[in-house]
């Protein structure tokens, strides 16, 4: 029962830690809502808030994955944990309780408006699924960026900021090299959009795979 309540403490320690970021998330998630409700009344705010949500919340992964293990710095948890009789990886894999919850409230709150509305039924198609899986590996993109230089860096909002520049230019050459491969001008495609993804993809699990080895393999806070 020890490892629960480690667990249990480990996770309250989490939340404690990202109460701003949560709320900060909240407020990405909601904005669109109202910001819809105001301009176009209350009968389109599911058509015209639900995508422009789950695109916006997205900035929230790079705001989570910037200060999961930079953020233990500053307060000085990571120093007391150093202490404590609880394995590296059980520490790890906490840590990715947070991204996981956030993303599944952001899907499960956005999503489905976005499916029953009629204005996107579009998205019942391949295309909308690559609408969905575009947004969901930049999410990812995002996170694993912010959470590679979180694992290096000692300033939670230099990783932040510097997952969002990474993630950004990162996309940007994927979209140049889809549209070099694919030998397209303008629009990427169908191809196209599988190429991005591919790459968002491989260069997201490298960041998190390399950033889980740092965490895993540093001693000392």
């Amino acid at each position: 029962m020890t490892w629960i309540h480690n667990v249990r403490w480990l996770l309250w320690k989490e939340y404690r830690q990202h109460r701003t970021i949560l709320f900060i998330t909240l407020l990405l998630a909601t904005a669109p809502y109202v910001l819809a409700a105001l301009s176009a009344g209350w009968s389109h705010v599911w058509d015209m808030g639900s995508l422009s949500s789950l695109m916006l919340s997205q900035l929230a992964f790079a705001l989570i994955g910037g200060t999961l293990i930079a953020g233990e710095r500053a307060d000085r948890s990571a120093e007391f944990q150093t202490y404590l009789p609880i394995p590296r990886r059980r520490l790890w894999g906490v840590k990715l309780c947070l991204p996981l919850a956030i993303a599944a409230a952001i899907w499960f709150l956005n999503a489905p408006p976005i499916l029953w509305s009629g204005t996107f039924r579009p998205l019942f198609t391949r295309e909308g699924l690559t609408i969905f899986a575009m947004i969901a590996t930049a999410g990812l993109n995002l996170f694993c960026c912010a959470w590679l230089l979180s694992s290096v860096i000692k300033s939670s909002a230099i990783s932040v900021c510097g997952g969002l520049t990474v993630s950004w230019l990162s996309f940007s050459i994927d979209v140049l090299a889809a549209r070099h491969y694919c030998h397209l001008k303008i629009d990427p495609g169908e191809m196209g959009y599988a190429v991005i993804l591919v790459f968002l993809l491989a260069e997201s699990l490298i960041c998190f795979a390399i950033g889980s080895w740092f965490f895993l393999r540093r001693v000392e806070p």
